[in-house]
């Protein structure tokens, strides 16, 4: 996801429409649900755990 390089605040959302809309658009196992959809909900709780989720796998990566 950042390719062994430090990122910087407020990147890590970017990361995430990235990931997501490449994931969920290049498989037909997928529906048609991209990051634009997640924020659209009414609550936030997907969007945020998504978020929160990069950031463990993110940081964990960086600590081995």
């Amino acid at each position: 996801m950042t390719d062994g390089r430090v990122i910087g605040a407020g990147e890590i959302g970017r990361i995430v429409q990235e990931a997501f809309d490449k994931t969920t658009g290049s498989s037909p196992l997928f529906m048609p649900f991209f990051w634009s959809d997640v924020c659209a909900l009414r609550k936030n709780d997907t969007e945020e755990w998504f978020r929160r989720r990069a950031g463990q796998l993110i940081h964990r990566r960086a600590a081995a």
